[in-house]
């Protein structure tokens, strides 16, 4: 009988956690177990539907006669024979993983997998709590800093704790991106009603700590996918990303517990191919657009601080 290997060539936590959907819907078919090959083991630890974990060296020793082998996030910034880019920002990366191998998930199959381990920090958190992830991206993708420190401000004046959650990293772009890397950083805060666990525990920690929160504030990132997987209320900050790419199908719902609060402007540049055109003259150009592409003084995708803070006292 042939072995059924999943190669997923994403490097990083977030885009590689959005191939579990596929993987889920690939040992269903086959009726078994599948071997994943990958860059970040820790994405499918104790899955059920996953046999054995690889590194793509440990998959180059193996014997491949009487294998099945497919692969997902492959082929970023090339070119087809009709001259088309798959253009990795305009997809649902849920989506984007299935149509590699060519097919596209039902919505009842885009809910993420993830099956922490047991929680290893060592912290005692009260019963309430909010979680904040901020980090730092794209200018069109970050809270401003003033924003954050007010909402600190705001949750410390009303006695409500609060856990900061994340880590700082330098992520490798493709070429067709950037020829410099990204840096992704958390900011420090002075003065807060809470606990400070960036850059501290795993990703199973993390799990476990937006499972028990009352809710989780964040823009478009890992730990927001992350959370799609636990029960708590999900707010997310909009950006220059239409929030379609991103939304969460939990309990039979799109809207469960999800709240996409977004500013005032809404063409959502960043995925909005006619910026694309404008920019650069054709669709296929996927470059980031850090900046404002309508030339506005702030970032009008972003949410006022008004409207978080309403909607985390009708939450709580």
């Amino acid at each position: 009988m042939k072995k059924i290997y999943y190669l997923v060539h994403s490097t990083n936590w977030g885009d590689t956690f959005l191939s579990t959907p596929t993987l889920r819907y690939l040992s269903k078919s086959h009726r078994k177990k599948i071997n994943v090959v990958t860059h970040r083991k820790d994405v499918f630890i104790n899955n059920p539907y996953v046999d054995k974990t690889f590194s793509f060296d440990e998959f180059d020793l193996l014997n491949k006669d009487n294998i099945v082998k497919y692969e997902s996030f492959t082929h970023a910034g090339r070119k087809d024979n009709n001259g088309i880019e798959k253009k990795f920002s305009h997809f649902d990366g849920r989506q984007l993983h299935a149509s590699d191998l060519g097919f596209q998930l039902p919505i009842e199959d885009l809910e993420y997998d993830f099956f922490p381990d047991p929680l290893k920090l060592d912290i005692n958190l009260p019963e309430k709590y909010v979680v904040l992830h901020v980090t730092t991206n794209w200018p069109n993708r970050t809270w401003a800093y003033e924003n954050w420190v007010d909402l600190i401000k705001w949750l410390k004046d009303n006695e409500i704790f609060t856990v900061l959650i994340g880590s700082g990293y330098r992520e490798i772009l493709h070429s067709s991106y950037s020829d410099k890397p990204l840096d992704k950083e958390c900011p420090l805060f002075e003065d807060y009603y809470g606990l400070d666990l960036t850059n501290k525990g795993t990703m199973s920690d993390m799990w476990w700590v937006i499972q028990n929160s009352q809710a989780i504030v964040t823009m478009d990132s890992a730990p927001l996918h992350l959370a799609s997987t636990t029960d708590s209320h999900i707010i997310q900050l909009g950006s220059a990303i239409n929030p379609t790419f991103k939304r969460f199908y939990r309990n039979g719902d799109w809207t469960y517990k999800y709240h996409f609060l977004g500013g005032t402007c809404k063409l959502f540049c960043n995925t909005n191919l006619f910026y694309n055109i404008k920019e650069w003259g054709d669709i296929n150009s996927v470059p980031p657009q850090p900046n404002c592409l309508e030339n506005k003084l702030t970032f009008e995708c972003h949410p006022q601080l008004n409207s978080v803070i309403d909607k985390l006292n009708e939450i709580l």
